[in-house]
């Protein structure tokens, strides 16, 4: 009875190692979890935000015009779209910074002058893609001054050469570019003048965004330059910057 009890016992033993050792051999330690990545929420809406404005100069029978191209930074659809695309919802408007010089033949001399005036445009056509961006086209007005539509000059400064065109049709005598300082090309300004009658525009989502009132901008017509001017009195032509 002992032997057994004691053989017993040992197979017992026995049986309790090797059922530690099967747990210890299997056991890995566990590796460190690496933390969880925030997700970005999804947006809600994609409503524009900003825009950006290009333009372009065109010619046909009828003489120069010229055309803006305001692009949203999202997709947008208009529901009232014929009020969007009403001529007299938009307005344009050019600001023109010359100095030069004039000859005096009176004094005999040179005099220093500056043509400073802000030039009205008159929006000929609107046109929206249907998916974000609006075109305004535009012609300058003569408002009584002859040299703003003589053949030659297109109406518009963008460039030396519409400077020096300028300045030649408008002294109409021995003007000349100034040549100490900056040559400045025009700034165009436009503007949604239409009101909230209009309606809301809307995100790709159907989501309702603000209507377009206050919409606005600016640009200096010197592509090389100056594509874009916010609040700038004058664009200097060539100078790669705007001030």
């Amino acid at each position: 009875m002992k032997k057994s009890l004691w053989l017993l016992l040992v197979v017992a033993a026995l049986i309790a190692v090797f059922a530690v050792a099967g747990c210890l051999q299997g056991t890995t330690p566990e590796e460190p979890t690496e933390p969880e990545e925030p997700t970005t929420p999804t947006p809600t809406d994609y409503c524009p935000t900003t825009t950006t404005t290009t333009w372009q100069k065109l010619y046909n029978n009828n003489g120069y015009y010229f055309q803006l191209k305001i692009k949203f930074d999202q997709p947008v659809f208009i529901q009232d779209l014929a009020c969007y695309e009403n001529v007299n919802n938009w307005g344009v408007e050019v600001s023109r910074y010359v100095p030069y010089k004039w000859y005096d033949s009176v004094l005999t001399l040179w005099k220093s002058a500056v043509y400073e005036a802000e030039i009205d445009a008159t929006v000929t056509d609107v046109k929206f893609d249907g998916e974000d961006t609006f075109t305004l086209t535009f012609t300058i007005i003569d408002n009584g001054d002859s040299y703003l539509t003589v053949d030659g000059y297109d109406g518009l400064i963008c460039s030396e050469a519409d400077y020096n065109s300028f300045i030649e049709l408008a002294t109409r005598e021995d003007g000349v570019a100034a040549t100490d300082g900056s040559k400045y090309a025009d700034v165009i300004s436009w503007a949604f003048t239409g009101t909230a009658s209009c309606g809301v525009v809307y995100d790709a989502q159907g989501n309702p965004c603000v209507d377009l009132c206050e919409l606005s901008g600016s640009l200096c017509c010197e592509v090389t330059y100056c594509e874009e001017c916010e609040e700038v009195p004058n664009c200097p032509i060539g100078e790669g910057t705007c001030l």
